[in-house]
């Protein structure tokens, strides 16, 4: 169950945006994480659909200075996180004239002053501005900074120049304008979605249509939320992930996070049961197949494949479904038909209580 968002990135548990206003370092992480893995998508696309490239370059890079129609743009001239100054660049060089597009890429986490080139920042020493420059000081090459996808307006105007770099802003809406549905640009399209992209997620919204069950929704909501708190796990502590799949299957759950120093003793000791590193320690939830059917499930995340293996067979004891899973972590994973007795927040207890005992 729990796929992941694009075939060949399959990490979407781990790219779940953080809460408006949550500074921690945690947070920090999973928004570069996010951003780093948009960008390889991106990447991705661009090397393998020329069609999608030429749209990228006309909504996102180009700047009123360049040609009417894209410089040849292989392949072989799209590079991801070029050293230091950016997250993607596009370069053509048809040995007559030499343009770099570099794309810094924001899903969420703040502008930095030196990546900013409305800041002054951004043309010191160690500025991207200044860091772009001194990497092609001597090619001749005509360069492009376009920042894409940073919250607030930077109040640049299209091809203003900064260290003879000209400069621009482009919105997610930019680029999905006019964008094709098909093939693996419309895997990028989902992908986008699922990490909640700006427009790409609002689209997605704007598609759903509710038509029964809301009901049962919110009594699943109530559910987890007195599991979580029922083990001391605070709202701080918490993470709500919904996930909804190309192939109709799905879930929404709560990722229990670090504890912090104090904490209640089970909080503790499912610490204990799974890992003390990585950010997060279980996930329970509700999951769905593609047969509409749904599932109480509940995930524990391990360091070592001992330490799985261990739990798996400690749960096996009295929920013989137990299996091992493995989602860039080690997991552990216990799961169970709607309407089976006991009721479904007894049922939670027990598979964490199963967890953590001795």
């Amino acid at each position: 169950m729990r796929p992941s968002f694009f075939t060949l990135f399959k990490r979407g548990r781990y790219l779940s945006m953080p809460e408006e206003g949550d500074s921690s370092g945690v947070a920090t992480i999973l928004r570069q994480e996010r951003e780093r893995y948009a960008v390889a998508v991106l990447a991705f696309c661009l090397r393998h659909d020329e069609n999608f490239r030429k749209h990228f370059w006309e909504k996102v890079c180009r700047v009123p200075d360049d040609p009417e129609q894209m410089p040849p743009i292989n392949a072989d001239g799209i590079a991801i996180e070029p050293p230091e100054w950016a997250d993607l660049s596009l370069t053509s060089d048809d040995r007559k004239s030499r343009f770099m597009w570099v794309i810094e890429a924001k899903a969420g986490a703040p502008l930095q002053p030196k990546q900013n080139p409305a800041k002054p920042e951004f043309l010191a020493e160690n500025g991207y501005g200044a860091l772009l420059t001194a990497h092609e000081t001597t090619s001749g090459t005509k360069l492009r900074y376009i920042v894409l996808g940073a919250n607030e307006p930077l109040g640049i105007s299209d091809g203003q120049t900064r260290l003879g770099i000209s400069v621009q802003q482009r919105t997610w809406a930019c680029l999905l304008e006019g964008m094709s549905r098909e093939g693996i640009v419309k895997d990028l399209i989902d992908t986008f979605a699922q990490l909640r992209i700006g427009e790409f997620y609002m689209e997605k919204a704007k598609k759903i249509v509710v038509t029964g069950g809301i009901q049962d929704a919110v009594k699943a909501s109530i559910v987890l939320v007195a599991i979580c708190e029922h083990f001391g796990i605070g709202q701080a502590r918490r993470h709500l992930q919904s996930d909804s799949f190309e192939d109709g299957s799905g879930g929404f759950g709560y990722f229990v996070k670090q504890p912090p120093e104090k904490a209640t003793e089970k909080y503790l000791k499912l610490q204990e049961a799974t890992r003390t590193s990585g950010w997060c320690l279980a996930w329970f939830g509700y999951e769905f197949n593609t047969a509409g059917e749904t599932n109480r499930a509940v995930w524990f995340y391990l360091d070592s494949e001992k330490k799985q293996v261990s739990l798996k067979e400690k749960l096996r004891k009295q929920f013989p479904s137990a299996e091992l899973k493995r989602d860039e972590a080690y997991c552990a994973y216990v799961s169970s038909p709607l309407n089976q007795s006991p009721n479904d927040f007894a049922w939670f207890q027990s598979v964490v209580d199963c967890a953590i005992e001795k």
